[in-house]
């Protein structure tokens, strides 16, 4: 099933996937979402917030998505890729597996 974010929550998830199973900063991802630009971590939660949704991660019980308290998040499963024409140019994970937990 394809899943469509918002530029930012592409952006954040494209992120976290490049960087698996590292955990990214909140600086850092700041920096390359909003590079230039103030914005809350309330902005960051709320992306957070759309991929877990779209995903079905649970923030209590985190499957792909890891809060790293007082630092960030780490996207810490693996991910299958399908072939799909990107909406925006660029690629969508298709479905997620593995046995990596959070």
């Amino acid at each position: 099933q394809r899943r469509d974010f918002t530029a930012g929550g592409g952006k954040l998830l494209r992120l976290l996937l490049e960087r698996r199973p590292a955990a990214v900063s909140k600086a850092e991802i700041h920096d390359r979402i909003w590079p230039g630009t103030f914005v809350s971590d309330v902005n960051l939660a709320t992306l957070v917030f759309e991929i877990r949704t779209a995903i079905g991660d649970d923030p209590h019980a985190p499957r792909y998505i890891r809060t790293v308290r007082g630092f960030g998040y780490a996207f810490c499963d693996t991910v299958t890729w399908a072939p799909v024409a990107p909406a925006a140019g660029s690629p969508r994970p298709e479905a997620a597996s593995g046995s990596t937990r959070c």
